[in-house]
């Protein structure tokens, strides 16, 4: 039970379990309902791979299928006490579900996820938890619940908690996505502290700023703000991705991203915002990495840098159509290269960034990566990387070496990240197979001569004649007043592309690192199959600069390509869910289109 608080609880909106009140209740014997006892049956299933974990580590080692295994009869009971009265419905029994839910995920039974998301929204919209149960939200009422606070706030994160599992569920796809925002009429969680001690207090809804209509204005703190909690923030972010999710899918109906008043202009705006809100207690840095580790909020931390950088590559994934295989992928024209240069170093330096905090987390245990959303991060991270290295960097630059050798060492890192994740996910180990593999590659081509296709901006020519995707046609579209954009600056009706070069993101430090990249990299020399050919690496990475933008690539995307989409037959199955945070999903386990 401890490893479960220590390690599921605190990740997401998983802290919605008040756990002073639970664990009272269980030492006085209370606990004995069939629904609590499932409860308490899949707390202990996901706390079992963590405490094998910590078992490997400090005392005799483990197998890999014993740890990745641990708890499995414990979550199968759970199940069965869920579904032998599944059509009760109490608070509970949805507890039971969402944990549940989150097993399969971890067990990589994404089909199995995917079906209990359709029980948690309904039993959600059943218990109308998208409501505040009054008005009162001080908790002044005479005869209420001496855990009244508690009990109430308990409630606000388990519909945040649902809607968690809606984003995932439905990432930008209209059809599978269940939950609208508009009717999440609750506030945001508090902080743990007053959570832990009942203490009732005033937050902000989902949009910053904005506070329940209904609260007395004496009870409205002058900045309810520094009421919320590590998990409000993650929600917002959340939030953000999933508008972004939605704009990567309908780019038939968007407004070209240069424009100043687009959707993709809103959305760098947006993100920028968030990252501009965070309270000092959330800046990644080492004093608050100890203090998190110490309260064991270390996996939360890490959670919530790692999806502001995810979101980041994601809303800039426009700018690598063959990558993320787009529909509807615009078409820029060529006065826009400049803009689309920007986009790809954008989402090149935030994967970078997400692989530095990693390894500096991964410094404290592979515990910390708590959440099973995790290994596919990561791996995004170093697909993005890799690709930009071997189809996007102009190898003509001087400072190409810098860049790849930078590159290949964050990869490594972020391979050693997937290699100790397998311990806990069977994910992490296909994803740490196909990135070295892809990695492999890039060696093998490097230390041939051989030319690693990078593509240039293309001829002007042509796109002369060419239809710009999502251009608006005149007097057809309305353009929305700009917001002030913090990395994008307009300029005129259009966005500028200043970006960072490639050069500038590998040599500006990340995070609060003070070593210098020349301190952290290898030498391309030290690559295995290049020691001794280190004088010819320039002229093999400067050849590939002259080859035709249409030549066939020497690394073959399709790796790369075909993790993180719907696999089936058929063009009525072929649609993208937008599952990319569960992994790949072939469905072949439990799917069938028959």
């Amino acid at each position: 039970m401890d490893a479960y608080f220590n390690n599921v609880h605190p990740i997401r909106v998983f802290a919605f379990e008040h756990k002073p009140s639970f664990i009272r209740m269980l030492d006085e014997g209370q606990l004995t309902d069939p629904s609590d006892q499932a409860l308490l049956h899949i707390m202990c299933a996901l706390g079992a791979k963590f405490y094998a974990l910590d078992w490997s580590e400090s005392f005799s080692p483990l197998s890999k299928e014993l740890i990745q295994s641990a708890g499995m009869q414990w979550a199968k009971i759970a199940e069965e006490m869920f579904f032998a009265d599944y059509s009760t419905i109490s608070i509970t029994k949805l507890k039971v579900l969402i944990l549940l839910h989150d097993q399969e995920a971890r067990t990589g039974n994404y089909a199995g996820s995917f079906l209990l998301t359709g029980l948690v929204i309904r039993m959600a919209h059943a218990l109308q938890l998208n409501n505040e149960v009054s008005a009162d939200i001080m908790c002044r009422e005479e005869g209420g619940s001496p855990n009244e606070a508690s009990v109430r706030e308990s409630r606000r994160r388990l519909m945040w908690a649902c809607y968690m599992i809606d984003v995932w569920a439905g990432s930008g796809v209209d059809h599978l996505t269940m939950l609208n925002e508009k009717d999440l009429k609750i506030q945001l969680p508090c902080n743990e502290r007053q959570f832990s001690l009942q203490i009732p207090v005033v937050t902000e809804r989902l949009q910053e700023g904005d506070i329940i209509d209904f609260i007395p204005a004496e009870d409205i703190p002058e900045k309810p703000k520094e009421n919320l909690g590590m998990a409000a923030y993650y929600v917002r972010i959340v939030s953000i991705w999933r508008r972004v999710l939605r704009f990567v899918k309908h780019l038939d109906e968007e407004q070209p991203p240069w424009l100043s008043g687009s959707g993709f202009a809103y959305l760098i705006s947006d993100i920028q915002s968030w990252k501009q809100s965070l309270p000092s207690w959330l800046d990644f840095s080492p004093d608050n990495i100890y203090i998190r580790r110490e309260t064991h909020q270390l996996g939360a931390f890490l959670l919530i840098h790692c999806m502001y950088h995810h979101v980041m590559c994601d809303v800039h994934r426009i700018a690598l159509p063959d990558l993320y295989k787009n529909q509807d992928p615009f078409t820029f024209p060529p006065q826009q290269q400049d803009f689309v240069a920007h986009m790809q170093a954008v989402c090149f330096e935030h994967a970078q960034r997400m692989s530095v905090l990693v390894s500096k987390i991964l410094q404290h245990g592979v515990k910390h990566f708590a959440d099973s959303m995790l290994p596919s991060f990561v791996y995004n991270s170093s697909r993005i990387m890799l690709y930009y290295i071997a189809r996007i960097l102009d190898h003509s630059k001087p400072d190409t070496v810098t860049i790849i050798n930078r590159t290949v060492e964050l990869v490594q890192q972020n391979n050693q990240a997937l290699r100790e994740m397998t311990l806990i996910y069977p994910l992490a180990e296909t994803l740490c197979v196909t990135t070295e593999r892809w990695l492999e590659q890039v060696r093998t081509s490097m230390a041939r001569g051989l030319a690693t296709t990078y593509i240039a901006p293309q001829d002007p020519s042509e796109n002369e004649a060419r239809r710009v995707v999502g251009a608006p046609v005149a007097g057809a579209v309305a353009v929305r007043q700009s917001p002030v954009l913090s990395v994008l600056s307009p300029m005129g009706d259009s966005i500028a592309a200043q970006s960072p070069t490639p050069s500038q993101i590998v040599t500006s430090g990340f995070g609060f690192s003070t070593t210098t990249p020349q301190e952290l990299s290898p030498s391309l020399a030290a690559l295995p199959g290049l020691s001794t050919r280190a004088t010819d690496v320039n002229s093999a990475l400067y050849a590939s600069s002259t080859t035709s933008g249409t030549e066939q690539p020497v690394f073959n995307l399709d790796d790369l390509q075909n993790f993180f989409q719907w696999s089936a037959s058929g063009d009525e199955n072929a649609q993208s869910t937008g599952f990319e945070g569960f992994g790949p999903l072939g469905w072949a386990n439990n799917f069938s289109i028959m």
